[in-house]
């Protein structure tokens, strides 16, 4: 299945600490969200 959403090598700075190098792919079909300070959630689109 393809990505229709791709970030590689991310980097988020917090105030305390750092997130380095983060990878994120988003297949077709998934609906993805972050939730709170970089938690991602994806499932499929229920049809």
């Amino acid at each position: 299945m393809e990505n229709v959403v791709e970030l590689k090598n991310v980097t988020k700075q917090f105030k305390d600490f750092s997130v380095k190098n983060i990878d994120l792919q988003v297949k077709k079909g998934f609906i993805t969200g972050l939730l709170g300070q970089m938690v991602p959630v994806s499932r499929p689109q229920s049809k």
